[in-house]
């Protein structure tokens, strides 16, 4: 009989929003709940995933706690197995260590860090030296991790993530409904993630003046919160490029916003030039709308075939792909058929599987 799982799942520092990294968080440890032989031990100042009993990290130092609380505290709870969601693993403790690493952009794109925080980062990365196996969404992640890391290639498993929970098919009157609250009467490009300069939303709205030039009546929807300068950046684009009006900044959106936002829009426009995996198109892939991206390793390997896939830091491209579904109602259907049919082909269920294999090769 297959040994219990007994995973403390670490997600003390992932932050309150619900995307990205404490997204995963969350669905990993929902889903591994899920499962008839795991028991999940989740730390987080968070609301707690369905099925997971609960740990409370404390509201400071939260890394020195990792390192030499949660040993202490695995013992006493009988868990076999750490799961780190971001990052680091504890140093002091025999039990196996698994760490999911997202993205190495402190060494791809190092920019986009302060110096504190690249310092902060490398600190962390330091950690993984001792873990056990490493998690990596993509393909394309693994490489990196072999590369900059050294980490050998037997001990980095590949496993993919998968639109949140709660994303689907929507109906048009919630659409409908939707876009009239929140004042949308024209058609529009949705933009989500907008908080850091990688996701090149300035490529978005200079596509946007382009579509406006050729009279195209359409105009452009962000979601996501951002951060004060670099919302104050895309106001100044937005006016010197004369779109202006044409460009909406909702903040951060619910969950229930944002799916008929993705159901309602002409497409989904994601330019991002640095993704560990890339969820938010899947997600506006479930919920039926087409995609354009950036033609990067991560999201050429997740969305190829099943998403208009545009060369980088390219508005003129974006323009282009967005005027076909804007005139050709045959060609939207065609996209949208094609990107349900890959958002089928991930879930976090079989993430939960993926993970659940890597640590049974531990126990």
């Amino acid at each position: 009989m297959p040994t219990e799982i007994r995973a403390f799942v670490n997600a003390c520092t992932t932050g309150t929003y619900l995307t990205g990294i404490p997204a995963y968080a969350r669905e990993i440890a929902a889903a591994l709940a899920r499962r008839h032989d795991t028991t999940v031990h989740f730390a987080s100042r968070e609301e707690q995933p369905e099925g997971t009993l609960p740990v409370r990290p404390p509201l400071k130092h939260r890394q020195l706690w990792t390192q030499f609380q949660v040993p202490r505290l695995m013992r006493s709870m009988d868990a076999n197995v750490y799961l780190g969601t971001e990052y680091s693993a504890p140093v002091f403790t025999r039990l196996p260590r698994v760490v999911m690493v997202h993205d190495l952009a402190h060494r791809t794109m190092p920019k986009l860090y302060t110096r504190g925080g690249l310092l902060h980062v490398r600190m962390l990365f330091e950690t993984l030296k001792r873990a056990d196996r490493l998690l990596v969404p993509t393909a394309a992640v693994a490489g990196d991790v072999v590369r900059y890391l050294g980490f050998p290639a037997g001990r980095v498993h590949v496993v993919p993530e998968a639109p949140r929970t709660g994303f689907g098919p929507v109906s048009p009157e919630s659409v409908a409904a939707t876009s009239e609250r929140l004042g949308i009467a024209r058609p529009y490009l949705l933009g989500v993630g907008v908080l850091n300069r990688h996701k090149r939303t300035i490529d978005a709205i200079r596509a946007l003046a382009l579509l406006r030039d050729r009279g195209c009546d359409v105009e452009l929807v962000l979601a996501g919160p951002t951060e004060t300068g670099l919302l104050e950046h895309y106001h100044r684009a937005s006016g010197r490029l004369g779109v202006a009006e044409a460009v909406r900044f909702l903040g951060h959106v619910p969950d229930d916003d944002l799916a008929a936002l993705y159901a309602g829009a002409v497409a989904l426009v994601f330019p991002s030039i640095m993704e560990g995996f890339g969820i938010p198109p899947l997600e506006a892939m479930a919920c039926g709308a087409p995609v354009i991206a950036a033609d990067i390793p991560v999201l050429r390997e997740n969305l190829e075939g099943a998403a208009l896939l545009v060369p980088p830091r390219n508005p003129a491209a974006i323009a282009g792909a967005a005027m076909t579904l804007l005139t050709s109602a045959s060609a939207r259907e065609e996209w949208v058929g094609r990107g349900r049919e890959r958002a089928t082909q991930f879930s976090w269920d079989r993430a939960a599987a993926q993970t659940a294999d890597v640590f049974r090769q531990l126990l």
